[in-house]
Parts: C-alpha cells; structure tokens; sequence
C-alpha cells in the first residue's frame, strides 16, 4: 500500500491544466478464442474543457 500512497501523491503534484484529454471506449468480444475490438472516440462536451 506504501507504493500505490508515493504514486498517488506524485500524481497530486502533477500541474493538470496543460494537459489534453482523450476519452476512448474500448469494447472487447471474444467468440471461440478469437478477440475482436471496436474502438469509439467519445466526444468531450465543450462545459467539461478548460480552455
């Protein structure tokens, strides 16, 4: 638990509003041991960006 406390906090420290957000679903099937993926890019609602 000591090291997921020393992640979180340097997490804490990092500055956040430069960063870019990317919002992606990923949708798994697996049928007879064969995977297949969609992929959807969920759009970001212009309230939530901070611009």
């Amino acid at each position: 638990m000591d090291g997921f406390n020393k992640t979180l906090d340097r997490i804490k420290t990092i500055d956040w509003d430069s960063a870019l957000v990317s919002f992606f679903v990923v949708k798994r099937k697996l049928i007879q041991r064969s995977a297949k993926y969609d992929i959807f890019y969920v759009n970001i609602d212009k309230p939530l960006r901070k611009n």
